[in-house]
């Protein structure tokens, strides 16, 4: 009788460590799905919270300061500098956001024709008769 309970106490270790293990596996899949709970959601374009983020919603905006290349990034200046170049007049119409995960520029359709329109001017060289022209590309707006 010795043997058979040393058989069965063995046989009843091995299925709780069994069942220990799939609860485990269980608990890391679960936690796997939920995902993170303190972080913010995009929603609609808005930063919603989702549980207690500890940082602050992640940031996206035009990332330099002049001319009709935009370039959109997690942080943008505070200030820039006065200096004007051609171009930087459309830049009021261009506008950055996170899609999916990544901070993009978002579609205008008053930038890209006011970008056309100075993109034009740029063949003067950058000389008075650019800005005259970009001048007239204002008055569209």
């Amino acid at each position: 009788m010795n043997s058979i309970n040393s058989s069965l106490l063995h046989k009843i270790i091995i299925g709780f460590i069994l069942i220990l293990i799939c609860l485990i596996g269980l608990l890391a899949i679960m936690m796997f799905i939920r995902g993170e709970e303190d972080t913010w959601l995009n929603v609609n374009g808005n930063w919603v919270k989702h549980g207690v983020p500890y940082a602050p919603p992640p940031r996206c905006g035009i990332a330099n300061c002049h001319g009709l290349n935009i370039i959109c990034g997690p942080n943008p200046p505070q200030f820039c500098t006065e200096m004007y170049q051609l171009g930087d007049f459309c830049r009021q119409f261009a506008k950055c956001g996170i899609v999916g995960s990544d901070c993009v520029q978002i579609e205008s359709p008053d930038f890209e024709f006011c970008k056309i329109c100075v993109e034009e001017c740029e063949k003067f060289d950058y000389g008075q008769q650019a800005f005259e022209c970009e001048d007239k590309c204002r008055q569209l707006f």
